[in-house]
């Protein structure tokens, strides 16, 4: 079965003909032609002086990059999915280019891809995938990483659970019973961690 990837779209005339992308020749050769959900994007970084658009070309690159392994049939199904309502198709290209425009660090590329092609496979809504994408926006990646290590309450990460909390990645769930500074609350993984876990870290 061939696989091909999970993205494409535009911005500036959005969804244009993925033929108009090429960022470098491996990827603009095979795999990466059928998808109308993210298309021109790389005519934003024409002007390579400029570090901005500089910086957001590697974003896409490595978001391309990453966005392989999936069946025909499901991008078949998402192509059927996305194509049958415009306003909804234009609303999702635009929602993930500022997603894109706005990632800090160029890994979190990785984890955006792979949240996208959740969403594209349906193992989550597009609600969902905005969330998981806003917890990969606002925490640093090392943290993000650490998800999967509140499978069991601690508090071993208390220096990175504040963010990882106010995403809702990790939950408190044991309160000090004794004020001290070393003594620090109990934190474990939440439900939407555990998705986080399924669709972005493994």
């Amino acid at each position: 079965m061939n696989s091909k990837s999970l993205i494409t779209g535009n911005i500036a005339d959005l969804l244009t003909d993925w033929g108009e992308l090429a960022i470098d020749s491996n990827l603009a050769d095979g795999v990466l032609k059928d998808i109308p959900i993210l298309g021109s994007l790389v005519k934003l970084y024409k002007s390579g002086e400029n570090v901005r658009e500089h910086l957001f070309s590697k974003k896409v690159e490595k978001i391309i990059k990453n966005m392989s392994g999936v069946s025909e049939e499901e991008v078949s199904k998402f192509n059927y999915q996305i194509n049958s309502d415009p306003e909804y198709r234009t609303k999702v290209a635009e929602h993930l280019t500022l997603l894109i425009d706005r990632l800090d660090d160029i890994d979190k590329s990785e984890f955006l891809a792979k949240a996208f092609i959740g969403f594209s496979t349906n193992r989550v809504d597009f609600n969902k995938f905005k969330r998981l994408a806003r917890a990969i926006e606002r925490c640093m990646v090392e943290d993000l990483r650490e998800v999967h290590n509140f499978e069991r309450a601690n508090d071993a990460y208390s220096d990175i659970t504040a963010d990882l909390a106010a995403c809702g990645l990790i939950e408190m769930v044991q309160l000090p019973q004794v004020a001290r500074d070393d003594v620090k609350p109990m934190y474990k993984i939440s439900k939407f961690g555990e998705l986080f876990v399924k669709v972005v870290l493994i």
